[in-house]
């Protein structure tokens, strides 16, 4: 007795992978809209900082333990020194002052940060030269001032657009 075997449709080839084709070209717009929607999140603000006193390079801040933090210069490329293809060394020169009436200062030069478009925050990258010496960590004693410059690698096509103080005051200080 003859099975009944549902009757297999076979197209031709040209029609299977026309609609193979279709189906693809449909679902390349959604995987690129996706793409294009996560590179512009990447590449979005830089995250959120807390509460911070906002300033201009050349304009002196003071804390909330009523210190006084500058930064004076900002030098976006700082000589050759740690240069490489993709890289740059960028420095900024910073002046701190311990107030008068109070119990000093804790000089951290590692809570200078620089930050990015897209959000990164460079660390401290090395130490300063003869002519421009690097801004010490230690205690300030009352009444005292210190200067010195803060390095940091950067990439070479990243832009920084502020120095970040992230102290007892987190400080803001907006790069030109």
């Amino acid at each position: 007795m003859p099975r009944n075997h549902p009757k297999k449709v076979v197209l031709p080839r040209h029609r299977a992978r026309r609609r193979r084709a279709a189906a693809a070209l449909g679902v390349v717009p959604i995987v690129v809209a996706v793409a294009t929607a996560c590179e512009a999140s990447q590449a979005a603000a830089p995250p959120p900082l807390p509460p911070h006193t906002a300033a201009s390079v050349g304009q002196t801040v003071t804390t909330a333990n009523g210190n006084s933090v500058e930064v004076v210069r900002y030098a976006a490329a700082f000589g050759p020194q740690g240069a490489t293809r993709s890289t740059v060394t960028a420095a900024v020169d910073v002046k701190a002052c311990a107030s008068a009436d109070g119990d000093g200062a804790q000089i951290v030069p590692t809570e200078f940060l620089l930050l990015f478009h897209d959000g990164l925050l460079r660390p401290v990258a090395r130490a300063g030269d003869g002519t421009h010496p690097a801004l010490r960590a230690g205690a300030l004693p009352a009444g005292r001032c210190t200067r010195g410059w803060v390095f940091y690698r950067r990439p070479r096509h990243n832009d920084s657009i502020g120095v970040i103080l992230s102290a007892s005051t987190v400080v803001l200080w907006k790069l030109p």
